[in-house]
């Protein structure tokens, strides 16, 4: 079974000997926001997650609880917009079909491509319905 996000982030910190809240200093956010984090209430935004890798310096994935493999984060600039219309114009559904089968919004895309920032549930329900790694789809 795959470890969730949560129980991720709540072994790190342990591994870490660290409190939530000295590492929510740490990354900017509230404690409650990582409370809420380690109990699956809230998902974590792109560019939390991305704040979380780096400060851990584990992939996004790994930090997702999608592989155990912990592999380096790499910091380059994301491109996520860009990598999710090539892996849809590369499949043989229309994106209309893939937003329906993925419960998102029809205009999730351009809210996203207008800087709106995708949520750790959806990247890993995207990731998973086209086989890719989260960190290929937010193009690390």
């Amino acid at each position: 079974m795959r470890i969730t996000f949560g129980e991720r982030l709540e072994d790190l910190l342990q591994d870490d000997s660290m409190s939530a809240d000295a590492f929510a200093k740490e990354i900017g956010v509230s404690n409650s926001t990582v409370s809420r984090w380690i109990r699956e209430n809230t998902p974590a935004k792109l560019t939390q997650l991305l704040k979380i890798a780096s400060f851990f310096q584990y992939s996004v994935d790994y930090i997702c609880g999608r592989t155990d493999i912990e592999s380096k984060f790499n910091p380059v600039t994301p491109n996520f917009p860009t990598r999710l219309i090539d892996l849809i114009e590369k499949s043989n559904e229309t994106k209309a079909f893939i937003f329906q089968k993925l419960g998102l919004n029809r205009h999730a895309l351009y809210d996203w491509r207008k800087g709106t920032i995708p949520l750790s549930t959806q990247l890993i329900n995207i990731a998973d319905y086209f086989d890719v790694t989260i960190d290929y789809l937010i193009g690390l």
